[in-house]
């Protein structure tokens, strides 16, 4: 059975947790900023989208396949992965380089800032030829039913957004905190020819704030758009139509790091399953499984520590 190929970052995380709230340690009156957080609990863990998004999606599904770019202190990840029955051979590799590591602080109140590191995701041309070379040649061979292509440099986002439309393959975009690194029309025109979108409630505002228009018309302008809201639950937009889905109350939160990949993963499990046949039953059954997800990643600490059913 043809997969779905998760074409994002891999990176080593580094978590660490503030028992404050940001916004009490900013003063927005003054005209530069310069706030230091005592932190606590440094933590590292596996992370990265694509990894995450995998290590979920496996224990969903056997449609998912991982695409990323890592560097030579990669072995102890690449065990872990292949540990937990994650194929490995579609990975692009930089000896030379470091894996892209994210340092990711959290406040109190599950609020977060996030620094990357791009590493050997920033890639060389002859990284991104082999990236394009090996989607092309997973296309040819019917072995990809569509990419997931999430957080990364844009050498690499826009790599893989190339090899979707020389190949037809159809692509859901997830820029993430990567967003930045598009100008109005790039995004735009990403944006308008995937499959699907997946951002966060923050992104999607960003969204319609780069490309200078409204919400509404935004959630629209794509047949499918997921709005992940945290401690709201999830919104999906499709046929002029928003189905909300509730989040899941039980349990004590530990950790949001990671919730969001294991939503993607819950969601895409539910659709591929149907052939990408949408119904208003059907997504409402991925937003129900992609919260499954995301509240048993909630309660633990890390991205790819918990487990389903």
């Amino acid at each position: 059975m043809s997969k779905i190929l998760v074409c994002a970052s891999l990176a080593y995380d580094i978590l660490y947790t503030y028992p404050g709230i940001f916004n009490d340690s900013l003063d927005t009156t003054q005209p530069q900023l310069s706030v230091a957080f005592n932190v606590k609990e440094r933590r590292v863990h596996f992370g990265g989208c694509a990894g995450n998004i995998v290590y979920t999606g496996v224990q969903l599904s056997s449609a998912f396949r991982l695409c990323g770019v890592v560097g030579g202190d990669f072995a102890d990840y690449e065990a872990w992965l292949q540990k937990n029955s994650i194929e490995t051979d579609l990975i692009v590799r930089a000896p030379d380089a470091v894996t892209s590591h994210a340092t990711i602080l959290t406040d109190h109140k599950g609020q977060q800032l996030i620094f990357f590191d791009e590493g050997a995701a920033a890639l060389t041309a002859v990284h991104r030829d082999e990236l394009t070379g090996l989607i092309s040649r997973q296309a040819r061979e019917g072995q990809i039913a569509a990419l997931h292509i999430g957080p990364n440099p844009w050498s690499f986002m826009s790599s893989c957004l190339e090899a979707a439309k020389a190949t037809g393959l159809p692509y859901f975009f997830d820029p993430g905190q990567a967003m930045p690194v598009f100008s109005k029309e790039e995004l735009f025109e990403a944006w308008r020819g995937a499959a699907g979108i997946f951002v966060n409630e923050y992104e999607f505002a960003l969204a319609a704030k780069t490309m200078q228009m409204d919400e509404a018309v935004l959630s629209v302008l794509n047949p499918l758009t997921v709005v992940t809201r945290g401690k709201e639950g999830s919104s999906i937009f499709w046929g002029g139509e928003e189905l909300s889905i509730p989040p899941q109350t039980d349990g004590v939160p530990v950790d949001p790091t990671g919730c969001g990949d294991a939503y993607r993963a819950g969601f895409l499990s539910v659709i591929h399953e149907a052939n990408y046949k949408l119904t208003h039953q059907l997504l409402e059954r991925a937003g129900q499984r992609g919260t499954e997800a995301a509240t048993a990643c909630l309660r633990v600490s890390g991205t790819q520590e918990h487990r389903l059913g």
